[in-house]
C-alpha cells in the first residue's frame, strides 16, 4: 500500500460523491506536471487523504488503476483552463466526523526551513522537500498519519 495526499479544494464534493479522483494531464500551459503524472502510479488498494481547506476531510482507498476520462461535468466551471481529457481512478472514501488539521500535528520548523509552496503547511529541508505538496498527488506519507489510521477507519473503507 502506498499513501497519497491530494488537495482537493476546488473539486472536493463531485469527486467524494462520485468516488473517484480526477485530473489534468498537463498544465494549463502544456507542461507537464509531475504532480498529475503521479495518478498514473496509483494502484488499488492505495489510502488517500483527502485535504480541503487546511483539514482532511476524508479517507479514501482506490479501487482502480489509473485510465484516461473525460473531465468531469459535474465539475461545471471549476478548472475551466484544465484539458478536457485527464487521468482517473476510481476510491472508496469516508467522510471523517473530526476532520484533522495537519498544522496541529508537526512539531515546530527547525531553524534554516521554509515552508512547502503548495500549501505552506509542512517543513521542507534547503536541500530538497521533506514531503511535497501540490495541488495533485503526493507519495511520502506525512510522519502523524498513523494517529488517524485505526483498525476501525480503514475497515469502514
Amino acid at each position: 500500500m502506498r499513501y497519497w495526499w491530494v488537495n482537493q479544494n476546488q473539486t472536493f464534493r463531485q469527486e467524494i460523491a462520485g468516488g473517484y479522483l480526477w485530473s489534468p494531464k498537463r498544465n494549463a500551459n502544456g507542461a507537464r506536471n509531475p504532480f498529475y503524472e503521479f495518478m498514473r502510479e496509483v494502484a488499488p488498494g492505495d489510502l488517500v487523504f483527502s485535504f480541503v481547506d487546511t483539514r482532511i476531510f476524508a479517507l479514501g482507498i482506490v479501487t482502480s488503476y489509473c485510465y484516461e476520462s473525460p473531465k468531469p461535468a459535474e465539475f461545471g466551471e471549476v478548472g475551466l483552463n484544465w484539458e478536457a481529457i485527464g487521468w482517473r481512478v476510481r476510491a472508496n472514501f469516508i467522510s471523517l466526523l473530526n476532520k484533522i488539521r495537519p498544522k496541529d500535528h508537526i512539531p515546530p520548523r527547525r531553524s534554516g526551513t521554509t515552508s512547502c509552496p503548495g500549501c505552506g503547511l509542512f517543513p521542507t529541508m534547503k536541500a530538497g522537500p521533506d514531503f511535497q505538496c501540490n495541488e495533485a498527488l503526493c507519495i511520502e506519507a506525512p510522519p502523524w498519519s498513523h494517529r488517524i489510521l485505526t483498525t476501525q477507519t480503514l475497515e469502514a473503507l
